[in-house]
């Protein structure tokens, strides 16, 4: 074990990496090595300055630092298992990795925009208007959450935003383009208030005739009334709707529950509203079908958990069995 007093500089264009380690610097470390990875063991009693470092790798192996990074050309900092962190600086994009159990004794600051990569809550200190975007693991999609200069929670922030997401994607659904769009209403007239959809018929007397008509025409639906024909129309539009559930950009939609059961998306599926199917191939929508007249309750889950519960409701039209198409 060796102890250095004073500052220290390490600057260079030494390749491969830099071991730390077996030594306390009690002043400041700055580090300036493009072409070499830091491994860092040493306890530095000042300030870590990271300057540079290859591929924007530094790995901090040892407890009680403090570390700015002043790195222009992108790195990601690794905080090893089980490590306390005194303070973390982020003075310029950086991507943080939070190993297991490593923790930190004060709010991370981030000045630039950043990612941070964490399984467990960590506080984050962002500022004003600079965007981060957290994950809980390095395959997670991630969310951004803008800073107000305040700590945050990590975990309460993905939470937040995912959940966010998930209500936002019930409006963004409505405005996914089907062409052509064949035998519904258009989604884009569907009514999201919070989590319920609702979808109004009351002035489509003519239009579910017409459909009632067309139905007339095939063997097996020729002798069903218009109550089916109604029924069959707004399952139509429904259908294209939880299709751009998972349609429309951005959707973090992994699966739908209804009735307890999990649908997910066949993407080999060639239904043209949607192929949400069970584990045994049966479709959402034949199942959802003999229910249309009520109330349907589903639940969205995304791909890292998260859920929101959503109900779909139609307003109906008064229709009776022996109405006459309209048009004629």
């Amino acid at each position: 074990m060796r102890t250095i007093d004073g500052n220290v500089t390490i600057t260079g264009d030494t390749s491969g990496d830099i071991d730390l380690q077996n030594l306390t610097i009690t002043g400041n470390l700055t580090v300036n090595t493009p072409n070499a990875t830091v491994n860092n063991s040493a306890t530095v009693n000042g300030t870590i300055d990271i300057q540079d470092v290859k591929d924007g790798t530094w790995n901090e192996r040892t407890n009680g630092n403090t570390i700015v990074v002043n790195d222009t050309t992108g790195i990601r900092v690794v905080i090893a298992e089980n490590i306390k962190v005194n303070s973390l600086t982020l003075n310029q994009p950086t991507t943080l990795e939070v190993s297991s159990g490593a923790t930190f004794e004060k709010p991370v600051v981030v000045v630039k925009p950043s990612t941070i990569v964490s399984s467990q809550p960590i506080q984050l200190q962002p500022e004003q208007g600079v965007d981060v975007t957290l994950k809980s693991s390095t395959e997670d999609k991630g969310v951004v959450v803008s800073g107000s200069g305040d700590a945050i929670d990590s975990s309460e922030s993905i939470e937040k935003a995912r959940l966010e997401n998930l209500t936002n994607l019930l409006t963004e659904a409505t405005k996914y383009n089907y062409d052509p769009t064949l035998d519904f209403k258009s989604i884009l007239t569907l009514s999201v208030n919070e989590k319920a959809i609702t979808l109004d018929l009351t002035e489509d007397v003519v239009a579910i005739s017409n459909y009632w008509e067309a139905l007339k025409k095939n063997e097996a639906t020729k002798n069903e009334p218009v109550e089916y024909a109604a029924g069959r129309y707004a399952l139509n539009t429904l259908a294209r709707y939880m299709g751009a559930l998972e349609r429309t950009a951005g959707s973090s939609v992994e699966e739908i529950v209804y009735n307890g059961v999990s649908y997910t998306w066949d993407a080999k599926g060639t239904l043209k509203g949607n192929n949400w199917k069970d584990e045994e191939g049966a479709t959402l929508m034949s199942v959802v079908f003999p229910n249309i007249e009520q109330s349907l309750e589903f639940k969205l889950v995304d791909d890292q958990g998260f859920e929101i519960d959503i109900t779909f409701n139609v307003e109906w039209p008064e229709l009776t069995s022996n109405t006459e198409n309209p048009t004629n």
